[in-house]
């Protein structure tokens, strides 16, 4: 399914409210540049969108032995 997981190219999005546990939102084979730019962004596919709002947001850069466990 992701012809370059092994090479680095494959994403994972994760939150978790006490910091120790962590859930896997999202998954994604995306072919970038060494570099890449992260930040935070909301989506509201099926429905008319809203507000929203954020707070004790961490953003890690870390490599993990199991993604969908995200440990």
């Amino acid at each position: 399914m992701y012809p370059n997981c092994f090479e680095g190219f494959v994403f994972c999005t994760h939150y978790s409210l006490d910091g120790e546990n962590f859930y896997m939102v999202r998954l994604f084979h995306l072919p970038v540049e060494k570099t890449v730019k992260v930040g935070i962004e909301d989506q509201s596919p099926a429905g008319e969108g809203g507000l929203r709002f954020y707070s004790h947001i961490t953003l890690e850069n870390k490599t993990v032995k199991n993604m969908r466990a995200g440990k």
